[in-house]
C-alpha cells in the first residue's frame, strides 16, 4: 500500500465518523507551532534571567531559533552594588 492509498483510506474512515482530515491536520500543525514558540520563549526567558536581562521571552516567541541565539550570546549583565558610605573608615 502506497502513501496516497493510506491517506485515502484514513480520510474515508475519518469522514465516516464525521472528522475532516484536512482541518484536523491544520489544527495539529498550528497547535504544534504555538507549543514550539512558547517553549522557545520560556527557554529564552530562563537564559535571559540567568544573565540579568528581562526581555528574553519575546525573543523566543517571535523569532524562535534566532532569538535563542541572540539571548544565549548576550554578555552577562554587570550590576554594581554600593555597600555603604564612600569615605574610608578609620580605626579608633
Amino acid at each position: 500500500m502506497d502513501f496516497m492509498t493510506a491517506v485515502q483510506v484514513l480520510n474515508g474512515y475519518l469522514e465516516s465518523i464525521g472528522i475532516d482530515l484536512f482541518w484536523t491536520v491544520v489544527v495539529a500543525v498550528v497547535a504544534i507551532g504555538i507549543i514550539r514558540r512558547v517553549t522557545f520563549g520560556i527557554a529564552c526567558a530562563a537564559i535571559a534571567k540567568s544573565k540579568g536581562y528581562r526581555h528574553g521571552f519575546w525573543w523566543g516567541l517571535l523569532l524562535p531559533l534566532l532569538g535563542l541565539l541572540v539571548v544565549a550570546l548576550r554578555p552577562q549583565k554587570v550590576v554594581t552594588v554600593r555597600m555603604g558610605p564612600t569615605y574610608p573608615f578609620t580605626a579608633e
